[in-house]
């Protein structure tokens, strides 16, 4: 199934990695404009 996201604003949070990163570029590949919020410090990368 092909979901088209053209213009659509979308927020993910924990986008830093694992199914957070995946979703987001999934989102992103679908056209979606894309927010990216992350929870990491400057410690942890």
């Amino acid at each position: 199934m092909e979901v088209r996201l053209d213009g659509k604003v979308v927020l993910v949070t924990g986008a830093t990695q694992g199914i957070g990163r995946a979703t987001a570029e999934t989102l992103a590949r679908s056209g979606a404009a894309g927010l990216l919020i992350t929870g990491r410090d400057q410690k942890r990368g």
